[in-house]
């Protein structure tokens, strides 16, 4: 047997085609290769059979505009480019490697390129270069004629804006991303079939072809196409050219035989294979499409046509039937050749401009707000994962000094989002206005629980008896780290505050702690905390007891290191905590060779527990992470961040995928960088709930102001402020009252 040259195809006719150039070959003989062809769908169907792990299709032709996606989703290559020219040189009676796009209506009617609303519509298909991409891009981002509905979602926005359609494809995940296409979408479209073609780019509909059968059936006002389909199908059909005009993209009209209506030319269909082909079978593929050419080309030997599919009473199947022979840059000695090493090169700028301007999201860029050099290698990192699946609007990362620097940034519309646990959040809604839209979902809910974890062996220590311990603390004015430690020994009169100095008589407690952040001035206004609270931190110099990843203890997953590398007899941390750390399941060095039976949780009750048993012994509920921003952003606004990420996570969610950035895993050999590593996904917070009150709830609000009323906060008259208040008031005074809450 030859080499095996598996070839997709998605139609019947197509198929009927492909199985009558497999007889033809064998007919003449030829053994080098073995062609079979292979039934999918669609088009969309095909370049999975052929990009995905264990290929069941090795080639297909793929226009310019779905060739964009191959190459984006499974990095698939060019083979050979056709060519509706005489020669592979340039120059005149040369190559011509592209083809012109129109917009077709009818003669004498109303339709003008500024009032295409609420007419009827097909298209060749949602994604083509010749029926989305060229059109589209002008009609949505250069003449802002077509509204953006949505950011990341063309075809809603297109069919917002006509009345019925047919836009093959319209229903395909690909061009889905949330499931909100609405049925209007398909409204014209038609399978004569047994309905397993409607609306796919398989449909009756679906094609130049299809697009003109359609326009011609008087069922659409405007048709988006390719130029010199129209004078082939009108030959083929009988169709009077009379009845149609050209409807330029500088709005005037032509006749259909004119030329210099064409919207834009694009580069020609490929034939296209998987990247991880060798070079070599490349190499015998072009071989083989270069023999179909001298054997059944326009000049072929053989008196059967490759390159005609009129037999079946249609146009284009698996090749485009104006191409005369294939384009092969190695055959092309002209100075200007063109390059076909990749899909990206083949399409070249201009095309790839207009690609983007068809993804035009009228948001700007989303400004991040990250706290260390971590999070900004993550942060670019994100930006560049969101920008390579063409994510709109793209992020910038905007690096500030602390999570309060970032608060402030936001309300000062410096800033769009930033990622806080429920304390942060307190302060963020209380003291700077804003409110929080997204939070972070943990499988089963979107809350974790705060514990007290202890080695199993110091029996010692008891939840209500922390005199002259050492504790470690995820860090200042943190949930588990902070707000639920200190209540746990007010509630157990472990300590007695005088003069408002709630740090003070924690610190008289304790013999010495790791608490991240204690000293930052935004905690330590006057500089007077307790040198003992950041004694055991492990970084060295100034990263000591930094309020951000810089700091080895900082977080709960720190804190647990501060007790597993014995710097503290207790730990303050989320419930998941020990577990995210023993078992392998983290394979720093410090966690190596850790098993979670070697801890133990106290519970309030002052028993102890295996930590498996947090759900039954734990220190308190503690609502969930949020992505926060200004509480002056439109619910508009606020939905188009929230999209981005809703269709983000359905690419980088997962841990699974080593290959791809991940959302949800730091690395850097650090966790929980921007989301908590223990996320699962992102959900949006309803409008109701966006506030900070809301979202934390009562009973998580007194434990934060019990520790305002031992600081004397809510004594002083200060907490009875509003945000709008504050918003006034000078940035070094705003910090210093925040700080108070803590002091």
């Amino acid at each position: 047997a030859g080499i095996p040259v598996r070839w997709c195809v998605y139609t019947a006719d197509e198929q009927a085609k492909c199985a009558e150039l497999v007889a033809q070959v064998a007919a003449l003989g030829y053994t080098r290769h073995t062609l079979t062809c292979v039934r999918q769908t669609d088009a969309l169907e095909c370049m999975n059979a052929i990009g995905k792990v264990n290929p069941t299709a090795d080639l297909m032709r793929l226009d310019s505009g779905l060739a964009y996606y191959a190459a984006q989703l499974y990095t698939m290559r060019p083979v050979l480019a056709e060519n509706y020219g005489l020669s592979n040189r340039g120059g005149t009676g040369g190559r011509q490697v592209d083809y012109p796009t129109a917009v077709l209506v009818r003669a004498g009617s109303a339709v003008r390129i500024d009032n295409m609303h609420r007419m009827k519509l097909c298209s060749s298909g949602v994604g083509t270069a010749e029926g989305w991409t060229v059109p589209l891009a002008r009609l949505i981002q250069q003449l802002k004629t077509i509204p953006v509905q949505q950011c990341n979602s063309v075809v809603l926005s297109v069919a917002n804006y006509f009345s019925q359609m047919c836009l093959p494809g319209a229903m395909n995940s690909l061009f889905n991303n949330f499931g909100s296409n609405p049925d209007k979408a398909c409204s014209i479209c038609r399978d004569t079939g047994d309905g397993s073609k409607f609306c796919k780019l398989s449909d009756n509909y679906a094609g130049n072809d299809g697009a003109l059968r359609c326009m011609t059936q008087k069922l659409a006002d405007v048709a988006f196409l390719r130029l010199d389909e129209l004078v082939q199908y009108a030959n083929d059909t009988g169709t009077d050219l009379a009845a149609y005009e050209l409807l330029c993209s500088d709005g005037s009209r032509q006749p259909v035989s004119a030329s210099g209506c064409s919207w834009a030319n694009v580069p020609s269909a490929m034939v296209v294979a998987s990247i991880r082909t060798n070079a070599e079978t490349i190499q015998e593929y072009r071989i083989f499409l270069k023999w179909l050419v001298a054997n059944f080309g326009p000049s072929g030997t053989s008196a059967w046509r490759l390159f005609d599919s009129s037999k079946y009473a249609t146009r284009n199947l698996m090749f485009s039937d104006q191409t005369q022979l294939f384009y092969d840059s190695a055959d092309d000695s002209s100075p200007d050749k063109k390059d076909i090493r990749s899909i990206y090169n083949w399409l070249g700028p201009a095309y790839l401009e207009l690609h983007d301007q068809t993804n035009y999201c009228p948001l700007g860029a989303i400004r991040w707000c990250v706290l260390s050099a971590y999070e900004l290698a993550k942060c670019e990192r994100m930006k560049l994962a969101f920008s390579a699946k063409n994510l709109k609007p793209s992020i910038n990362c905007v690096q500030g000094e602390s999570t309060i620097k970032c608060m402030e940034y936001i309300q000062m519309g410096l800033a769009d989002i930033i990622s806080l646990d429920a304390a942060d959040l307190y302060v963020a809604g209380k003291r700077f206005g804003l409110v929080p839209f997204v939070a972070e979902f943990y499988g089963d809910s979107t809350n974790y629980y705060a514990v007290a974890i202890v080695r199993q062996n110091d029996k010692q220590i008891l939840v209500s008896n922390l005199l002259h311990k050492r504790t470690c603390h995820s860090g200042i004015g943190k949930a588990t780290g902070w707000v639920v430690p200190l209540n746990l020994v007010l509630d157990t009169r472990q300590i007695t505050v005088l003069h408002c100095r709630l740090i003070h008589a924690f610190s008289e407690l304790v013999s010495r702690s790791c608490i991240p952040g204690i000293m930052d001035s935004d905690y330590n206004p006057t500089g007077y905390n307790p040198i003992n609270l950041c004694e055991n931190c492990r970084s060295g110099g100034a990263d000591k007891c930094q309020r951000n990843d810089r700091e080895l203890y900082y977080g709960d997953d720190g804190a647990f290191r501060c007790l597993v590398e014995e710097a503290g007899d207790i730990a303050f941390a989320r419930h998941t905590t020990v577990f995210d750390n023993t078992a392998g399941h983290n394979p720093a060095h410090w966690a190596r060779n850790r098993r979670s039976n070697d801890y133990e949780i106290l519970c309030a009750d002052g028993s102890r527990r295996e930590v498996q048993d947090w759900q039954d012994c734990n220190l308190g509920r503690i609502p969930g992470n949020t992505l926060v921003t200004g509480a002056y952003k439109t619910e508009e606004q606020k939905q188009t961040m929230w999209q981005l990420l809703k269709y983000a996570q359905t690419f980088y969610a997962s841990d699974r995928n080593s290959n791809n950035f991940q959302l949800f895993d730091s690395g850097f050999d650090r966790s929980d960088l921007m989301f908590q590593d223990i996320a699962q996904s992102l959900v949006y917070i309803p409008s109701v709930n966006q506030s900070y009150k809301a979202w934390l709830g009562n009973q998580f609000i007194q434990r934060l102001e019990t520790l305002e009323w031992q600081s004397c906060y809510l004594q002083s008259g200060l907490g009875t402020n509003s945000a709008s208040a504050f918003a006034a008031q000078p940035v070094a005074l705003l910090l210093g009252l925040v700080a108070l809450i803590w002091r």
